[in-house]
């Protein structure tokens, strides 16, 4: 079932779709935070404990702070949800609300399936980056691009692509 206000957001590497190492992000480039930020400001994000843990600030400002997590985890200003079912049922209970997947890499797979839009950033890759955490392949039986911008940043170049389901 794909849930028209489900998106996911996330920076992958072009060719190896690298996403993170030791539970880190790849690169922390400024236009790509800055499109992050654009995107999912006012809306709510859904990631996992790890992820989380990652964020500088905590919860992240502006927007709804949503964990999905299996271990007993609270904190102030985020809502928890102990499984798939639970959260799916909250997003189709708010349909003005858009709520925006933003990993990790086990949220990503879990959730792909529901998404009814993908914004990805693609890290030009001249070599494959060394990573523990990858993003699915997109099925493009699945998924079309419907927006493609070239990004400014150089080292590495970016390139902000928006995915639909076919």
């Amino acid at each position: 079932m794909v849930l028209d206000n489900l998106y996911l957001i996330v920076a992958i590497t072009e060719k190896s779709n690298a996403i993170g190492k030791n539970n880190d992000l790849l690169y922390f480039l400024k236009e790509d935070m800055n499109f992050f930020k654009e995107k999912t400001c006012g809306n709510s994000v859904i990631c996992g404990k790890k992820t989380f843990d990652g964020f500088k600030i905590k919860p992240l400002p502006k927007r709804n702070n949503i964990v999905l997590t299996t271990s007993d985890f609270s904190f102030e200003g985020v809502r928890v949800f102990n499984n798939i079912e639970d959260l799916i049922e909250f997003v189709k209970e708010n349909p003005d609300e858009k709520f925006f997947v933003c990993g990790g890499m086990s949220i990503y797979k879990q959730l792909i399936g529901y998404c009814s839009k993908m914004y990805i950033t693609k890290y030009e890759e001249k070599e494959i980056i060394e990573a523990d955490s990858h993003f699915p392949e997109i099925d493009e039986k699945l998924w079309k691009v419907t927006e493609k911008v070239e990004g400014k940043n150089e080292n590495p170049k970016l390139t902000f692509y928006t995915y639909e389901r076919i």
